[in-house]
């Protein structure tokens, strides 16, 4: 199904905020976990669940949880796209609102 992982997009952001917050050898360690989690969804992009907060009937979005940070993709016919990465703090009706997301 999916071949190919978009590029992730807000990742640059979660980046520089650990930087800022922990220090860059920390924020070089999330940048690698994070790399390599969105590298293992071109084939394992089933193994993560649905997110619960943002349920479909094709179960097409899905979250990988990595510490504090919800990383949030969905699945397409051929690809797998990395929507977001968020902060475990914001609230669910917010990402709902922000991705718009109908059932």
């Amino acid at each position: 199904m999916a071949q190919k992982v978009s590029k992730r997009l807000k990742a640059k952001r979660v980046i520089e905020y650990a930087a800022e917050q922990f220090g860059y050898a920390l924020a070089l360690t999330l940048d690698k976990e994070i790399e390599k989690r969105v590298q293992q969804l071109s084939t394992l992009y089933e193994l993560y669940p649905e997110n619960k907060f943002l349920p479909t009937k094709t179960k097409l979005y899905r979250n990988v949880i990595l510490g504090k940070y919800i990383i949030l993709y969905r699945i397409k016919p051929t690809t797998v796209e990395v929507l977001a990465i968020y902060h475990s703090s914001i609230k669910p009706a917010r990402i709902k609102k922000i991705r718009s997301v109908k059932p």
